[in-house]
């Protein structure tokens, strides 16, 4: 197995465009090479859910990383008092995966629902994803170069 050049333990990354007053998303992950999994993360401004966006940017970041990051498996998290984000998880296909207590603000408990998603029943959109200069990254990740050009 290659060895990975990022530092052990946890990463971020966030993704292009990824930051705005309209939207957040990212990808966090835990020994990648070992385990092929890591957890979406992803925030969008009040004004701007109800229209597809949250879906659309979703469905985007697993394809990538099934796609072109050999990613064996997705995972997500959303309390359980936030029924647009479970909405979202079920339209792209996330399983829920069993809950967990946690504090959400200081004194607050909320409940989340762990959710998990595999490559083949991720719900696509429908359209390609074109991802241009991937052998950086893939080489930084410990993945080699990506010669299969996997767009859906």
């Amino acid at each position: 197995m290659p060895s990975c050049p990022l530092p052990a333990g946890r990463w971020t990354s966030p993704f292009a465009g990824a930051v705005t007053p309209l939207v957040s998303k990212g990808f966090t992950t835990e020994n990648y090479l070992v385990t092929g999994t890591g957890q979406t993360g992803s925030w969008l401004g009040r004004g701007h859910q109800g229209q597809g966006i949250g879906t659309m940017m979703r469905q985007t970041l697993c394809a990538f990383v099934f796609d072109h990051l050999d990613a064996q498996e997705v995972t997500s998290a959303a309390y359980v008092d936030n029924p647009a984000s479970l909405a979202v998880s079920k339209k792209v296909a996330y399983s829920t995966n069993g809950q967990f207590r946690e504090q959400r603000r200081p004194g607050e408990l909320a409940i989340s629902q762990k959710l998990t998603l595999s490559k083949a029943d991720l719900v696509r959109h429908d359209f390609d994803l074109q991802v241009d200069a991937l052998d950086p990254v893939r080489r930084f990740l410990g993945r080699g170069a990506d010669r299969t050009h996997r767009n859906h």
